[in-house]
Formats: structure tokens, sequence, C-alpha cells
């Protein structure tokens, strides 16, 4: 059986967590064993071994249930490394560079973004549910409200798209009407976050127009702009203290969901310091596409040890334009890959879907990440060419939920996924917008489409279509 996971994605940004599938650091004795990726110009499916995803979640939490700092040191070391090289990189202009230092560049790039999943990737195994079995059990242990385990196990650490913003609204209110984009200020804080509307698929600077803007509309609204900044600064201090009221409350010396709250920050992390990686990668694509004569959207079909192969005949453009106009299905294991293309790859996946869980027609079901009951109109939301469709007051329903998505979510009732358990990004957006969420359904992008009458049901983990 599998469990699958899609969104806006292309090959080459996805192989540094792709190789990690049977490469987790040496602190795991378990890991992800096969996974399968089939590919669309710029979508991705991943089918994950549902057995081995949750014999590696059981291990992980029997094993570090109680050390869980000692797997995480290791990862914020592999995390500042990413980082670091993401800053000392960013003034450099790589298309002056031969192609000997552009591939030795490549080559760090790689090292470091693949080292970083080797730390971390085992956090997708939670997702299938093990995480929300093992927080009904502690909660009924402890005699804990739901609610009182959303808040402890609710990390008091901001989204980075949050602290982005706070950066900027501390800029803002520092300098006030002397700010500019010229300011040295405003040009450290592009530096500093200039990767955080990238995707896997999708490099989007911050352009000077951005920043312009955000400027104007935040000067014009000094009092509001004060209330958001207090909201963000504060957010910490106060999810603080719910959790000691409730530790209080229930006579408890520790958080008994210290674990789940970790991995939920741990799961944050990753994806900023990953869209570092992204940034990284996408710009040496940039520099590869001016040196090939290749266009970028092929060579995003490269895969990672097919890179040195351009400049000696072993791979070409015709190659790379065959996977990417006929689909592509790369299958992980051992150690090893295998690729398919064109008919073949698209009959796998047929396969590979014959396989799935199904989920009912008018009612379906999932774990509760934030709580609550709304009616809405249902919007899919598969990639950024759907934004334009979302309105105030909709209800979001996507495979999964990333950071591009944000905007969309200030907007959204309700937030509805295919994937994800209670770490996962949708579930931390709405605990902070303090909207109801419903994740790890699997079917909701199959079963629900636009303008769909739909109940929310998040106290109960259901979505049921009205009309």
């Amino acid at each position: 059986m599998w469990y699958k996971q899609e969104g806006e994605l292309v090959p080459f940004t996805a192989w540094p967590w792709m190789r990690t599938i049977t490469r987790l650091s040496p602190q795991f004795k378990l890991d992800f064993k096969q996974l399968y990726g089939y590919f669309n110009k710029d979508y991705g499916w991943f089918y994950w071994d549902l057995q081995a995803m949750n014999e590696l979640a059981k291990w992980t939490y029997e094993t570090y249930g109680n050390s869980i700092e000692k797997i995480y040191f290791l990862f914020t070391q592999a995390a500042r490394s990413l980082e670091e090289l993401y800053l000392s990189t960013y003034d450099e202009k790589w298309q002056n560079l031969t192609i000997k230092d552009l591939l030795e560049k490549y080559s760090v790039i790689g090292v470091t973004h693949t080292k970083m999943w080797s730390t971390s990737l085992f956090i997708d195994s939670f997702d299938p549910g093990f995480d929300q079995e093992q927080i009904e059990k502690k909660t009924k242990e402890f005699s804990l409200t739901k609610e009182e385990a959303t808040v402890l196990a609710t990390p008091d650490g901001i989204t980075y798209a949050s602290e982005r913003r706070l950066d900027f609204l501390q800029i803002i209110l520092k300098f006030d009407a002397k700010l500019s984009v010229q300011h040295p200020e405003i040009k450290e804080h592009i530096k500093r976050y200039d990767y955080y509307q990238y995707s896997y698929a999708h490099p989007q600077r911050i352009t000077v127009n951005q920043i312009e803007e955000e400027i104007k509309t935040a000067q014009k609204n000094i009092p509001n702009i004060k209330d958001e900044f207090t909201r963000l600064n504060s957010f910490q201090k106060e999810q603080q203290n719910k959790i000691n009221e409730i530790l209080k409350k229930h006579s408890l010396s520790q958080n008994p969901f210290y674990f789940f709250q970790t991995l939920t920050y741990w799961r944050e992390h990753r994806k900023k310091v990953n869209m570092m990686g992204c940034y990284m990668l996408h710009r040496f694509l940039e520099v590869l596409e001016l040196k090939s004569r290749i266009p970028k959207r092929f060579l995003e079909y490269l895969n990672y040890d097919e890179v040195k192969g351009l400049f000696s005949g072993k791979i070409n453009k015709e190659i790379l334009k065959k996977r990417y106009q006929e689909t592509t299905l790369l299958r992980i294991q051992r150690r090893n890959y295998t690729l398919y293309s064109g008919l073949e790859a698209k009959e796998k996946r047929k396969e590979l879907e014959s396989q799935m869980l199904k989920n009912g027609d008018n009612q379906i079901r999932g774990t509760t990440a934030c709580w609550g009951k709304v009616q809405g109109r249902v919007k899919v939301i598969r990639d950024r060419n759907d934004f334009v469709k979302f309105q105030q007051g909709d209800i979001l329903v996507a495979g999964m939920t990333r950071p591009e998505h944000v905007p969309l979510l200030k907007k959204a009732a309700a937030i509805v996924t295919n994937e994800g358990g209670i770490t996962c990004h949708a579930a931390i957006v709405s605990r902070e917008l303090n909207i109801p969420c419903i994740i790890g359904t699997k079917v909701a992008t199959e079963v629900l489409k636009d303008g769909d009458l739909v109940e929310v049901n998040a106290n109960h983990g259901i979505v049921r279509k009205l009309s």
C-alpha cells in the first residue's frame, strides 16, 4: 500500500531529499525502503511505502521519544552549513565561473543540501498518522481536552514567512519615512530572505517593485503595522504562557507532547533552509542554461548524477526534452534508481494508483489540525495558476499547503489537504491563523471539485458535501 504526496516539483530540485530515501544519517537503523516519483512538466506525485513509513515512525519514536535533542542537534549543524553556503554565495557572479568551477559549486551545494535532508527526512514518516495516534493516547492518559493537546503540540516559534514579515516590520518601525528600497537594512533584508517565495518548481526572488509597494503600504498604515508587529513579536511568549497554564492545571512537570512539538518546529526550520537550497539549485540551472544553451525547463529533468554528462555528450537536449514532454517516473530502491518515461511511466503510475486506499465520495475523513466548524465553497489549488480563482471565505483544498500558499490561507475559511501529519505546514499555519483545518484525507483533491458547498467539521475530522 502506498502513501501519496503531490505538488509543484521538478526532479532536479527534489533529488536532494529523494537521494536520502535509503540514506538517512547513521543514527537511524531503518529507512523508507523505496519511493516512486512521477513528474509531468512542473508537477510531481510521490508514492511512499506505507508500511516502511509506519515502521520508521514507530522506531524513531521508541528510540528518540525522550531524547529528540540528540538528532535535532545533528540537523541544526547541517542546516547551519546550508544557510552559510546560501549567504556566502549570494553576491557571487556564477555566470562568470568556468564549467569546472560551476560543477564544483554544484557538488558542494548537493552534498550540503543532501546532508541536511539525511538528518530530517524521517519526519515525513509520521505523516500517515502515527503522530496522531500517539497524541490521542497521551491526551487520554493525561485527561487533556483536544484543544489543550493542540496547544501543547504547537511550537512557540512562528513560520519563516512570518519571521520574514516580522523582520521587515521591525525595519519599517525603526526608520519609517526615511526608508527606501536602497536603504542598507532593506538590502540586507532582501539578502536574508530572497528565497522565501521559492518553491521546488518556481524561482521567485524578491523584486524591487514588490519591496517598494510593501514599504509604501506599510508607511500609510503605521498603526496597523504596530499591531501586526506586536502580534507576531509576542507570539512566542503568549504560546509559552498557554503551555505553562495547561501544564500547571494538570500538575505536569513536562510537556507530554514535547517530541511532536519539536518535530513541528523542526519541519518548519527544514522548509526554510530547504528553500535556500532550492534557491541555489535554481541559480545553478539558470547559469547551466546559458552555458549549455538548453532551456531550463528541460534541464530541470536532469538527474543528480547526469550534470557532468551534459558536457561530455552522455546526456543531451533531446533526452531531457523527451522526459519533460512525455512524463517521467523514477523508482528509488536500495540506493539505486530506475527511470521510466512516456507510456511506460504512465502505465506504472496507473498501477500505483490502483493500489491506493480510497475514501468516501460524499464524506471525507482526515485528521484535525486546528478545531472549528465552517461551511464554504471549495477551491482546489494544485499550482500557482489556481491562485487567481481563490476568494475570501473559500475552502482551500490541496494536496498539501506550502509557503507560497500563505496569502491564500489568510483568506481561507478552512483548509483541507490530502497529506500531512500534525507537524505539516497546513497544521502549523492553521494554528497560527486559528482557522479549521483537516489534514491527511488522502483523496480530497480527487473527490471535491471547485464550487462544491461543503461543511468542514474539524471538531470531528469530517468534510461533508452539502451540494
